[in-house]
């Protein structure tokens, strides 16, 4: 029996182990919100879906997305695509949002989930006016005009984890198919909102005259392009 000949062997084995374990949350983190993944690791046989009665959901996309892509070639176009998700995850931090997910060029967050926000709203507002800002400057960077079109919606939404092999934490209701659809009838440049994010946003933000659309699957709607955030002192209360 030789015991402690063994024993540096058995601590760098647990080193590497709490290392991988390490390096594997980390991973996790970037895939998943903290929030979910205690509730995964404290019971994951269990089905995460909740219901939140008032939240607002935001939905971006690159106007022109095709033709950018065809004059950047693949590998900047990727290297575009990073850049401005990079940048978008910060501002969603800073503005202390949830980001949701990228598809190719769209990028969705959520404000008012896990955890109530009585601003959710603004916060959603005032992250799309800084996306607007930083996605110029991304594309004078790579020599194009980079312009988003955005859409802002608010009311009730349900959030939960999908998936087995691959989960995802996802978001889902009318708000959120509301949101999507402003999104694809919103001109470059612009960030157009639903009636009730008005109702929320108004006396803190400038807006553009009134739009009834036909929004598929929800009917007619009342929309306003967002313009600029009024200062303190012109806060109507």
């Amino acid at each position: 029996m030789q015991p402690i000949a063994h024993m540096p062997d058995i601590q760098d084995r647990l080193m590497l182990a709490e290392r991988a374990n390490a390096e594997s949350q980390a991973l996790l983190r970037k895939i998943l919100p903290d929030f979910v993944i205690a509730r995964l690791m404290a019971a994951p046989e269990t089905s995460i879906a909740d219901h939140f009665a008032d939240a607002s959901v935001l939905f971006a996309d690159i106007q022109g997305f095709v033709a950018i892509a065809k004059r950047l070639g693949n590998a900047r176009t990727v290297a575009l695509l990073d850049h401005l998700t990079r940048e978008f995850d910060a501002l969603a931090m800073c503005h202390g949002v949830e980001k949701i997910k990228t598809i190719g060029d769209g990028y969705m967050a959520v404000a008012g989930v896990p955890h109530p926000q009585p601003d959710h709203c603004e916060r959603l507002a005032r992250l799309a006016l800084d996306m607007q800002a930083v996605a110029r400057v991304v594309g004078e960077a790579f020599g194009i005009d980079v312009t988003l079109r955005i859409g802002i919606a608010a009311g009730a939404v349900t959030a939960g984890v999908i998936g087995v092999h691959k989960v995802a934490y996802d978001v889902w209701g009318d708000t959120v198919n509301l949101a999507a659809r402003l999104e694809g009838l919103a001109r470059g440049g612009q960030i157009l909102i639903s009636a009730e994010a008005h109702a929320q946003l108004d006396g803190r933000f400038r807006f553009g005259k009134c739009r009834r659309v036909a929004v598929r699957g929800l009917g007619i709607e009342d929309t306003r392009p967002l313009g600029s955030a009024l200062s303190s002192a012109e806060y109507v209360h």
